[in-house]
């Protein structure tokens, strides 16, 4: 087992060097929260919740305006009511590092926490010129959107019945905000961003073990197939070598709650990829396997059982089975 002490040049333990997932970030400038609500009477509603208000006071503010609609007179007149008919103030503040996962290797099980033992995936590219990753990360309660691009590199590998995990850190700071009338106290909210000035940022080490012992019960659910290998009839000890590349298509949507002088927020982190994605897969013999891409949380997963994979790929017209190389 790898340490400190004995961690050697090839190790592949992801506190490298070498490393399991690094490469830069580059943060580009804010979008204010006031420019984001005013989009649309959906983000509206939804931010006036994020600052407190209750839905009765929010349906007050709304009522009379057209659904689906903002237009410029209203949203002026809203934005005097909330910034102007209230003071804010600052009752503390607090920076902490936040773990976004990117990707996740997840390894086929037969079972509910049981991997196929023998299974391993690797996950290997190199950084590109228009970069391999974009996120957004939107504020809540107030606080700013920001984009963020990445260009990253990864040698990655989930085997040994151990799922893996593909993330960064961003510095999210949570301000506790208290809104007052005539000096008396209204609400209070926490207001979420991703902090730091604009620019360029290294990152290493954004690989660690998924914990979660039933990832296929819950992780599963409305996959896109992406290939189908039928190797049930091949003998189950030996180990068939795959190479899968595929779009990684529209993007996912992963929402971080956080928690800082007892409030609570959401931050919503939207994940975008913006070139192929390439796989390698060792499966054993033995098993049915169906690839799949969730569309909600990014990464993979699979399903084995014979009858629901080919259930899945029949309601949908896909034809993606993968014969064992020759």
């Amino acid at each position: 087992m790898c340490n400190a002490k004995n961690h050697h040049p090839q190790c592949r333990c992801g506190f490298g060097p070498p490393y399991a997932f690094w490469g830069v970030m580059k943060f580009e400038e804010k979008k204010s929260w006031v420019d984001s609500i005013l989009a649309g009477l959906k983000t509206l509603s939804h931010g006036l919740e994020e600052l407190g208000y209750e839905p009765e006071e929010i349906e007050e503010i709304l009522e009379g305006m057209d659904k689906g609609r903002l237009k410029k007179k209203d949203a002026q007149k809203i934005k005097d009511q909330v910034l102007n008919q209230y003071s804010y103030s600052v009752e503390g503040a607090i920076t902490q590092g936040v773990a976004v996962p990117i990707f996740m290797l997840h390894l086929p099980e037969y079972s509910v926490g049981r991997k196929v033992k023998g299974s391993r995936i690797i996950f290997k590219e190199n950084g590109s010129k228009e970069g391999n990753w974009e996120l957004r990360a939107i504020g809540s309660g107030m606080g700013s959107s920001r984009i963020i691009k990445i260009n990253s590199s990864a040698f990655a590998v989930a085997e040994r019945e151990q799922c893996k995990i593909l993330y960064i850190n961003i510095p999210v700071k949570a301000t506790k905000i208290v809104v007052t009338e005539n000096n008396q106290k209204v609400r209070q909210f926490l207001k979420v961003e991703l902090v730091g000035e604009p620019g360029t940022f290294s990152f290493y080490h954004g690989l660690k073990t998924c914990k979660k012992k039933k990832c296929r019960e819950d992780y599963r659910a409305m996959g896109v197939p992406i290939a189908f290998f039928p190797l049930a009839d091949t003998e189950p000890r030996t180990i068939i070598h795959y190479n899968e590349e595929w779009d990684y298509g529209s993007k996912r949507e992963i929402r971080i709650q956080l928690k800082a002088f007892g409030l609570s927020a959401i931050m919503k982190v939207e994940i975008y990829r913006k070139n192929k994605l390439k796989l390698e897969m060792d499966l054993p013999g033995g098993h049915d396997y169906l690839l799949l891409a969730p569309k909600k949380k990014g990464g993979i997963t699979w399903e084995l059982d014979d009858a629901a994979a080919r259930g899945i790929l029949d309601s949908l017209n896909v034809n993606g089975s993968r014969q064992p190389p020759d």
